[in-house]
């Protein structure tokens, strides 16, 4: 399994510059990139992306993980976890709902940002079965 992973740098250039970087690279499951597993999904009731569709409501969007070694996790739709000094936030999912089709739990890939003193990363990680 590979796992993409964003990590966004700044550097100071000087005293009134500053560039900021993002870097994407593709690495192999380790224990240092995949400490998110997520292994069900509990709720997706996203608004369909349909042509015509407008929702009031966003929808939800839970899922259960396993994350930095706490099993059995529930984490919603861009709501923060803190978990071992990292703060998880389930950013989005991939592909987007609609209201004619289910998606198959194998394309499923899921968003998330984990925030540390470091910096933050941004985690692409599938359903695992």
């Amino acid at each position: 399994m590979l796992t993409y992973m964003k990590k966004k740098l700044i550097i100071a250039l000087g005293i009134f510059s500053v560039v900021m970087l993002t870097l994407t690279t593709l690495t192999k499951n380790t224990l240092e990139t995949q400490n998110i597993v997520v292994r069900e999904v509990l709720e997706d009731s996203r608004c369909p992306a349909d042509e015509g569709i407008a929702c009031f409501w966003q929808g939800e969007l839970k899922v259960r993980a396993d994350i930095f070694g706490k099993k059995d996790v529930e984490i919603s739709w861009n709501k923060e976890l803190v978990i071992k000094n990292k703060e998880v936030r389930l950013k989005y999912a991939e592909p987007n709902r609609y209201s004619n089709r289910a998606i198959a739990p194998e394309d499923y890939l899921f968003i998330f940002t984990v925030t540390t003193k470091q910096g933050m990363d941004e985690l692409r990680i599938p359903l695992t079965q």
